[in-house]
């Protein structure tokens, strides 16, 4: 994984296409990616390995999906659930 590569998140069910814009080392160490979504404006961070590259012919295909705001609401719903629990 290099700075500029598009990735998804698969413990979120791949729902984000990113752009990686950076690294840093987290409290245990472990290198983890700064992201800026593509399609909406948003900043996060991921460990490496739950990273996967998208092509670009796959990442047209999800930034032109007509259910792409289904896929964030998904994706809000997932969050705030994780943060009851």
């Amino acid at each position: 994984m290099k700075i500029g590569d598009i990735v998804v998140r698969k413990s979120y069910d791949k729902d984000i296409i990113f752009r990686i814009i950076g690294f840093e080392i987290d409290e245990n160490y472990q290198k983890i990616a700064i992201l800026k979504g593509v399609a909406f404006r948003i900043i996060a961070d991921s460990g490496i390995d739950d990273l996967e590259k998208v092509n670009s012919y796959d990442a047209k295909d999800t930034l032109i999906d007509k259910d792409v705001e289904n896929i964030l609401h998904k994706s809000i719903k997932k969050l705030e659930k994780e943060i009851e629990d």
